[in-house]
């Protein structure tokens, strides 16, 4: 048998502290049973804050323009048909019946063509500046137009 003295001789009292260590609960923050600090959630807060915030801000409108200065623009064969104001809700008669533009709440929108696949009237009502319908086999193409020269589309650095 070993002298037990000499074994434990180097290791007298570091064992005890190690098995003590063992024992003993991870370091929590104050206050908190699930290790999250403050910190973490201001900053998650924070996160959310400003998500929601941009989500608000783009909603508001493109460009900052003025609901009132745009115009579509309706073009037959390359050439402009009519510019009208999207101001006043009315319906317009294209191409001699065969053809229905509807302006409703300052958008507008195919409502009727005889195309044969009525994609122009799938794309819906539009409003915003740059924005168009094209009715392929009929040549015609609406496009939304502001009448304020200072409204901006874009701006990139």
């Amino acid at each position: 048998m070993r002298d037990q003295s000499k074994q434990d001789g180097c290791f007298k009292g570091r064992r005890n502290d190690w098995r003590q260590r063992e024992k003993r609960p991870a370091a929590k923050a104050k206050g908190d049973s699930y290790g999250i600090a403050t910190l973490d959630v201001v900053f998650a807060v924070g996160i959310l804050l400003a998500s929601f915030g941009g989500i608000f801000w783009l909603g508001q409108g493109r460009g900052g323009e003025s609901p009132g200065l745009r115009q579509a623009k309706i073009y037959q064969a390359d050439a402009l048909l009519m510019s009208v104001g999207l101001d006043r809700d009315r319906t317009i008669s294209l191409l001699g019946g065969r053809m229905q533009v509807a302006i409703r709440e300052r958008k507008i929108a195919i409502i009727s063509s005889d195309c044969p696949r009525h994609v122009c009237m799938d794309m819906g009502p539009i409003d915003h500046s740059g924005e168009m319908i094209a009715c392929v086999p009929n040549k015609t193409l609406i496009k939304i137009e502001s009448r304020d020269p200072e409204a901006l589309d874009a701006v990139v650095y």
